[in-house]
């Protein structure tokens, strides 16, 4: 798009074998753009160059903001509640897909965040307020999903964590809570 928000025409050739370049002036930021070809003649052909470069931190927070994860308040982090339930391997897929990883509260701070989202959303707060988080049983003991670092204890809420209950993670209006990982949820992905 031009500084007039109207789309760009370039201009192709006419033959196989001269070189058109167009560059776009001024450089612009970008995280995806798109070719849209209008036509062709007799043969498809076209190639294009993209040059530049950004901070890899510095793009996959605006690759996160086009996927749809917003910041959670107070905190350095980036969150994302896929609303479609799935178990929690496929919960850990689609976070894989979406550049992050279900998302790994370490803080009461972070957990009270989330949990307001889920309070301040009606559907959430009524239907899905359990949802998949960073969190697994191993060993005889409760990690977060992406490192051996233990869950903090008072981010449980009473009566868990209980290894008979299931060997995942999930968040609850009262807490952390362990789940059985087969068991369908909504998830929240994390980014930092």
């Amino acid at each position: 798009m031009s500084d007039d928000h109207q789309p760009t025409l370039f201009t192709g050739n006419n033959d196989t074998t001269t070189i058109v370049k167009a560059s776009v002036v001024p450089s612009i930021t970008a995280v995806y753009f798109r070719i849209n070809p209008m036509s062709w003649n007799n043969w498809v052909s076209l190639r294009f160059d993209v040059s530049g470069c950004y901070t890899v931190r510095e793009t996959r927070k605006h690759i996160h903001k086009a996927l749809g994860f917003k910041p959670v308040p107070n905190e350095d982090t980036l969150y994302k509640v896929n609303e479609r339930e799935h178990n929690q391997l496929d919960a850990v897929r689609l976070c894989t897909q979406q550049y992050s990883q279900l998302i790994k509260i370490d803080s009461l701070s972070l957990m009270a965040s989330l949990q307001a989202v889920v309070e301040g959303n009606d559907i959430l707060r009524n239907a899905h307020n359990q949802m998949y988080v960073s969190g697994k049983y191993v060993a005889n003991t409760w990690q977060y999903s992406d490192d051996f670092e233990v869950i903090y204890s008072p981010l449980w809420s009473p009566g868990n964590p209980d290894p008979t209950q299931g060997h995942c993670v999930m968040l609850t209006l009262a807490g952390l809570a362990s789940v059985n990982c087969s068991q369908t949820f909504f998830s929240v992905c994390g980014h930092i």
